[in-house]
């Protein structure tokens, strides 16, 4: 794996202007493990109005020039370079009360959150005062210096280190994985946007059980996913269940790609059992209607941790509809689910279906009827079949034209236009579709 050249001309100009400059953190640890390098962060003696001399022909971002970073946008590339610092007291469990530039790289990498993320490159040379390279070696998170310290600074890093451990599939050592456990508490203190992002790249790990595990083992999950904790030791009473409601979770979630929405439809999906199990004639536990339950408590979780509109909406239809009975669609109840979910999400389903089915039971799996659901959809897609407004003959202007005022009434025209088009496709035709709407809306032009 070589450093791009353009990163080496960086480095190369800030030399020339007789600065000190290095590769540092996450680019350096994936160099060294042989991994795709995403974000190139470099530090440096330079002061911040330095980088911004030096780089005049080039765009300057001040992203936190108080704090010594300047983004730089260089031939395509999108390079932080931050000043060498040192930080002061961290009274708020985030920041530092003051930093202090400072000429020592060393200083700068020892105010880092992980061994693995403290050190430096310069020219292929590896600059490892914390012995980074043998934890990476014998594949450990651990704290640069005192484990306390470093959670009490920021408390985020908490979550960094057990997301790093999904990420790597690593351990936490011993001393840090203590800290941890002293330290959970406060991670009430962190914004719920800061938890949110962390958590949803631990679910995009290449491991994500395992995340979810270690937040269970220290306690962690009990604080920021509590409907999920209380999963544990859930007994389904299911002839169809093998495994407890959490177990059965995790395994839909590890049967999922690396995809967001998708696992955190799996992660949610059977949240509402929680709340609706009744036990039946046959002596079984029934879930009737967890799917809503699941889905409304799923939209409370996502909505609290400020999650765009799009990705709740999303897992809350992946959710919802993830115990439709594939057996008993026909082709307008298909169209009907794929104008809902979009062409996209409703491949998804069909994944967190196989998923769902799959996490079941160790025996039993059979999954013609949701193969044979995929088939359909994949014909539907596939065809010229009109299965959404926008490919109806009309559109909502020729609606207004004909006399109807914007608002409500358009989408429920057209929504009324798209069913009978779901009947029969010949309908699919502008003059026909226009002669619809005046017969059966005719007495609603003044709303």
């Amino acid at each position: 794996m070589k450093i791009p050249v353009e990163i080496q001309e960086i480095v190369a100009l800030v030399k020339k202007n007789n600065e000190e400059i290095y590769l540092v953190g996450g680019a350096v640890r994936n160099f060294l493990l042989k991994k795709d390098i995403n974000d190139y962060d470099l530090t440096t003696s330079a002061l911040p109005e330095k980088i911004e001399e030096i780089f005049s022909d080039y765009k300057t971002i001040d992203i936190g020039k108080k704090f010594g970073t300047i983004l730089l946008l260089y031939k395509g590339y999108r390079v932080e370079i931050t000043t060498f610092r040192k930080d002061g007291l961290y009274k708020d469990g985030r920041r530092p009360e003051k930093i202090e530039f400072s000429r020592s790289l060393r200083e700068d990498l020892e105010r880092r959150d992980f061994t693995i993320n403290a050190m430096a490159m310069d020219e292929g040379l590896v600059i490892d005062y914390f012995k980074g390279r043998e934890y990476l070696k014998n594949k450990l998170i651990k704290t640069v210096n005192n484990p306390d310290l470093r959670f009490q600074e920021d408390y985020l890093r908490i979550l960094r280190a057990i997301r790093f451990a999904a990420q790597l599939d690593f351990k936490i050592e011993d001393e840090s994985y203590e800290a941890i456990i002293r330290n959970r508490e406060k991670i009430v203190t962190i914004s719920k946007e800061r938890i949110r992002d962390e958590l949803f790249k631990l679910l995009l790990s290449p491991n994500p059980v395992y995340g979810l595990e270690l937040l269970r083992k220290t306690g962690i999950l009990k604080i920021i996913l509590p409907d999920i904790d209380a999963m544990v030791d859930f007994d389904q009473e299911s002839r169809h269940h093998d495994f407890n409601l959490y177990e059965h979770t995790l395994r839909v979630v590890g049967n999922t790609r690396q995809d967001l929405e998708l696992r955190l439809a799996a992660l949610f999906h059977d949240l509402g059992k929680l709340e609706t199990k009744i036990r039946g004639e046959d002596g079984e536990a029934h879930y009737y209607g967890h799917n809503e339950n699941s889905r409304d408590m799923a939209i409370k979780i996502l909505k609290n941790f400020n999650t765009d509109k799009t990705t709740v909406e999303n897992v809350a239809n992946l959710v919802y509809y993830h115990m439709i009975n594939n057996k008993y669609f026909k082709d307008k109840g298909i169209k009907r689910l794929i104008n809902k979910l979009g062409d996209e999400n409703i491949y998804k389903l069909i994944e967190l279906q196989l998923a769902d089915r799959k996490s079941c039971s160790l025996t039993y799996q059979d999954n013609e009827d949701i193969i044979c659901m995929r088939g359909k959809i994949e014909t539907i897609l596939a065809s010229q079949t009109v299965y959404n407004q926008k490919q109806l003959a009309i559109n909502g202007n020729d609606v207004i034209e004909l006399g109807y005022k914007k608002g409500i009434l358009i989408g429920e025209i057209l929504s009324f236009v798209l069913d009978l088009v779901l009947e029969d496709e010949k309908l699919n035709e502008r003059e026909i579709l226009i002669n619809i709407i005046q017969e059966q809306f005719k007495d609603r032009r003044e709303e």
